[in-house]
C-alpha cells in the first residue's frame, strides 16, 4: 500500500482520493475535479494533481 499524502491543501484532497476517483471512472482531469474538487481552490496544486492523476491512470486504466 502506498503512502497517503495531501495534494490539495484548499480542498484537502489526497493522492489516495485521486487514485480512488480514477478507479471509479474519473478518466479525464475534468471528471477528477468534479469528483474530488482538487485544484478548484487556489490552483497551486494543479501540476501535482495532474502528475498523480496521470500515474493513477497508467496504473488503473488500460
Amino acid at each position: 500500500m502506498s503512502e497517503t499524502y495531501q495534494i490539495c491543501d484548499c480542498r484537502r484532497v489526497t493522492n489516495t482520493q485521486i487514485e480512488e476517483a480514477v478507479k471509479n471512472g474519473a478518466n479525464t482531469f475534468d471528471k477528477l475535479q468534479a469528483a474530488t474538487h482538487v485544484g478548484t481552490g487556489c490552483g497551486g496544486c494543479i501540476m501535482d494533481a495532474i502528475k498523480v492523476f496521470k500515474e493513477a491512470r497508467a496504473k488503473y486504466l488500460v
